[in-house]
């Protein structure tokens, strides 16, 4: 269906293969940490280094799934317009600025790592096993830009079911290779985190072969003409870029404080890093359903944008926070009763169950504001006025890291008074998000009649 009109159906219909394919993609980096902590020959080295590493990849693969949500968001309202040539038009000047831009972050990864990487972390077993695995993972970025593009397609055009099938090919494959190469089983070397990488990588690719046997299957490619590159115009680029770019720096702001906040961890310790890592891993386990619906919401939104039907945005907006609040209590009660199976799942260090227990209660308390307030800050997002979830995003991390330097250089946290800021910077990216809804005339700019 071209138009949506955003019922609980469409919603389901939408999101759950975004949930499946989410969950997949988040168990690359999952994995890579249970692999690592039940490989670790390193002391907590290698289980401390793994996370920190992987924040680093995907704050670059971030500016490009930021561009292709971008597209995504311009795709989904031509789509409700009717206009489905534009949709061909977005997909190559998107393709084509993601390869570009996947092969400088290529090069700038490979040569310049190592030095960036040791000058945050002030440890030179870290610092080192973090470049090997950067070494083998770096050229997967540009199989996963391009594979991004086609996610936008299909995403924006409401097919998101060939997207599950995907992300699930991807993590088996991830797990598979991950099993093979870091320990050496069936023959291979025994690489350790150098094979972590090297799996990430070529699931990376496994996942774009399949993505491209999808495109050519597609029925509907003649409707909207992608891959034709006719007609490249600089102003298709501009309104990719207007739209893109504030979504990347929100991103990237975004991650910079987790690295800023991990790096505040790993001065207080190994352990502390390690034990804050397997949190994290959990922490994005069950953020998926939430991020999954307000991924969703990009679609629905961008297509009754271009609808022109501003009166329905409150009552779809509505549907999907409730959707993702009842989500979320549903796994936080779980993550409440059975704390250490959660742990167990992700860890193989029967010695850090008890350290995880209290910062995960802080994690699920985060989790049922991060519900409400990612779908508020998302629609603002899919309305297509991402310079205001920009400035909503730096008033926020502004606040959040003054917060933080109290929480560890004036307070001298525990581990669990430390994942408190959690909390805070998703109450004010909600609050803020909300007066921005109520109070400014957003419907008068993105919904006007051409």
């Amino acid at each position: 269906m071209a138009q949506l009109k955003g019922t609980y159906k469409e919603i389901i219909n939408i999101t759950v293969p975004l949930i499946i394919g989410n969950l997949c993609n988040t168990l690359i980096a999952v994995f890579d940490v249970i692999f690592m902590s039940h490989y670790d020959k390193h002391g907590n080295t290698d289980l401390a280094t793994i996370g920190y590493v992987t924040m680093f990849y995907l704050v670059l693969v971030l500016v490009g799934y930021n561009f292709s949500k971008g597209a995504q968001i311009l795709i989904a309202k031509s789509t409700g317009e009717g206009e489905y040539k534009k949709v061909g038009s977005l997909v190559d000047h998107s393709m084509v600025m993601l390869l570009i831009l996947s092969a400088v972050l290529c090069v700038f990864l490979m040569l310049c790592f190592k030095p960036l990487f040791a000058l945050v972390v002030h440890n030179e077993g870290v610092a080192n096993e973090g470049a090997l695995f950067m070494t083998y993972r770096a050229p997967g970025i540009i199989f996963n830009f391009a594979g991004l593009v086609l996610i936008s397609y299909f995403s924006g055009t409401n097919r998101t079911k060939i997207l599950g099938i995907t992300m699930f090919v991807m993590s088996t494959a991830n797990i598979l290779l991950n099993y093979i190469l870091i320990f050496g089983h069936w023959g291979f070397p025994e690489m350790g985190i150098a094979g972590s990488g090297l799996a990430s990588m070529l699931a990376e690719v496994i996942s774009f072969i399949v993505l491209i046997f999808a495109y050519v299957l597609d029925k509907q490619k003649e409707k909207y003409q992608p891959f034709r590159f006719k007609f490249m115009r600089w102003e298709v680029y501009r309104n990719v870029i207007k739209v893109s770019l504030p979504l990347v720096g929100q991103s990237l702001i975004g991650f910079i404080s987790w690295i800023v906040f991990f790096g505040f961890i790993a001065n207080l310790g190994e352990r502390q890093l390690a034990v804050s890592n397997v949190v994290k891993s959990i922490y994005q386990v069950i953020a998926i359903p939430s991020w999954s619906l307000a991924n969703a919401l990009n679609t629905v939104i961008g297509n009754i944008t271009g609808q022109k039907k501003s009166d329905d945005v409150s009552r779809i907006v509505k549907r999907f926070a409730i959707l993702s609040v009842g989500c979320s209590a549903l796994i936080c009660s779980f993550l409440f009763i059975f704390p250490d199976f959660w742990v167990r799942i992700f860890t193989g260090k029967t010695e850090m169950i008890a350290e995880c227990r209290e910062p995960l209660m802080v994690v699920a308390a985060a989790m049922m504001v991060f519900a409400v307030s990612v779908i508020i800050l998302n629609t603002i997002v899919s309305i297509g006025s991402t310079i205001s979830s920009l400035t909503i995003e730096i008033i926020s991390i502004a606040i959040y890291l003054v917060y933080t330097f109290f929480v560890f250089f004036v307070w001298k946290p525990t581990l669990t008074m430390a994942w408190t800021t959690e909390i805070v910077y998703w109450i004010l990216i909600g609050a803020l998000s909300y007066i921005y809804l109520k109070r400014f005339d957003w419907r008068a700019k993105y919904f006007q009649q051409d």
